[in-house]
């Protein structure tokens, strides 16, 4: 993992030793020949792309990294939903932990940590359907559940299919790292594929997106897209031994914390804990996706000591891949904070833009 965060650290530009320049230099010659194999798989996949009998809306991103996408899925899943639309999700369902050495949720083992949390919010009347081959997952979707729409969770890079809405979410404070490709930069393809682009979601806090250099530039890529501000608001606080039971956001304020989390982007988490006013002791950050074991809990409590007056704070998205004797032993410690994704202005033009797909 160490290896990994540093080679991410050099694609960022965070490192700058004479070491890091010799691997950034290797790095750049791998992101070439990354660039002529996306060139070729995205332009032969654009020939014969498939189209279904429904309406097909794709939420990804260009760049490594969370970019609030899981959320907007949810948005507009509730939204499509709440007009009498019947819709379910496909999404690949990323690094499910072995069974013969993980003690997790049953969902989590089977579908993968974001389809769960999916699974968990959205409820039973809108599916989600985990695969890693889209098309597949798609003619199932169409036939178990008869669905007149279907949302790509990390849509952008599937090239084989015919999509009706292209959905982009961009981290407004650093929308593309450094500008290069992967395994240089943090671009999984090149900035030019943006102009087919028709929806663009900027997200970050601390940002005002008048006048912005970042809008400009969209704006000359699509100039048909909306673009649209966002922002990511903290809901409530949960109590992992009572996830049911919502709790005020100022019950944890003012309180000492050890925040730990395992996603794209940990520093939008530890802005909403600020904004939440509570105090930051202890700082964990794993690599994204990471599946937790029971010696990380008890690591962090080592931190704690005798203070048993601290708590643990996570988000949802971890939550799930908590091993059962961690939520079992301290889940009454344990707590995580429900986000939600705040579209500001164009946030109608948005959901006008959705119901005109079906009077297509």
């Amino acid at each position: 993992m160490r290896i990994k965060q540093y080679l991410y650290h050099c694609a960022l530009d965070k490192e700058n030793s004479v070491v890091s320049k010799i691997i950034k230099g290797c790095l750049f010659i791998l992101s070439l020949l990354y660039g002529v194999i996306v060139w070729l798989i995205r332009n032969l996949n654009l020939i014969r792309r498939k189209k279904f009998n429904c309406v097909i809306i794709s939420i990804g991103n260009i760049t490594l990294g969370g970019t609030g996408k899981t959320t907007l899925v949810q948005e507009i899943a509730h939204f499509l939903t709440a007009e009498g639309k019947k819709v379910g999700i496909i999404s690949r369902g990323f690094r499910k932990p072995r069974k013969v050495n993980r003690n997790y949720d049953s969902k989590y083992l089977l579908l993968g940590d974001e389809p769960a949390m999916l699974t968990d919010n959205l409820g039973k009347n809108i599916p989600v359907i985990v695969d890693s081959n889209r098309i597949r997952a798609v003619k199932l979707a169409l036939e178990k559940y008869k669905l007149d729409t279907l949302i790509l969770d990390d849509g952008f890079q599937q090239w084989a299919l015919y999509k009706d809405l292209e959905i982009v979410c961009l981290d407004a404070s650093n929308p593309f790292g450094n500008r290069r490709l992967l395994p240089r930069g943090i671009l999984r393809q090149p900035i030019s594929t943006l102009k087919k682009v028709d929806v663009f979601i900027l997200t970050d806090q601390s940002l005002s997106f008048k006048d912005n250099v970042l809008v400009s530039q969209l704006r000359q890529l699509a100039p048909q897209a909306l673009i649209i501000e966002a922002e990511h608001k903290p809901v409530a606080w949960y109590c992992v031994g009572k996830p049911k039971e919502q709790i005020a956001l100022d019950y944890l304020r003012d309180r000492q914390v050890i925040a730990f989390c395992g996603i794209g982007n940990p520093y939008s988490f530890k802005r909403s804990l600020f904004s939440c006013g509570v105090s930051i002791v202890g700082w964990f950050e794993f690599e994204d996706h990471y599946p937790y074991c029971k010696q990380d809990i008890e690591k962090m409590y080592e931190e704690i000591g005798n203070k048993k007056e601290i708590l643990l704070v996570t988000t949802q998205k971890d939550v799930v891949r908590l091993p059962i004797e961690v939520v079992s032993q301290y889940g009454m410690n344990i707590f995580f904070l429900a986000i939600t994704l705040e579209l500001k202005d164009g946030k109608q033009k948005l959901f006008n833009r959705l119901l005109s797909l079906y009077n297509l």
